[in-house]
């Protein structure tokens, strides 16, 4: 083998290996792109059931990573209490209530929004 094969051979390996190595790169990015991308699919298809089994979407908000949606009772044989549901990358981990002093007309009474505000920044405190 002649040095000139060998500096010929020894270009192609490290072409080789340049692009096997962004071959990999742009793998690993493609693959956290699609993992991104089936979570906040499965953040939307959350969102958009707005009717659940007698109760109705009230609010939803996003923090750290977790996804809280509140739901409040569309049926008048459901006590009035708010569901709240956490989620984190699309699967449910949590489930907690909160009572309401009053029945909600149009909506929930301040006082309870208070109280289930101070509920979700305790269930925060308690989540990794």
């Amino acid at each position: 083998m002649t040095s000139e094969e060998g500096m010929r051979q020894a270009s192609i390996l490290l072409i080789q290996t340049f692009w096997g190595v962004l071959g990999i790169r742009w793998m690993i990015q493609n693959w956290r792109n699609w993992k991104k991308r089936r979570s906040e699919k499965r953040a939307n298809t959350l969102l958009s059931e707005a009717v659940y089994d007698g109760w109705t979407r009230w609010s939803h908000f996003s923090e750290r990573g977790y996804l809280f949606i509140a739901y409040m009772p569309s049926k008048k044989a459901i006590p009035p209490k708010f569901m709240v549901k956490v989620f984190r990358n699309g699967r449910q981990i949590r489930e907690f209530y909160s009572s309401m002093t009053y029945e909600p007309r149009f909506g929930p009474d301040v006082g309870d929004v208070a109280v289930l505000e101070e509920r979700v920044s305790t269930v925060l405190k308690e989540l990794p």
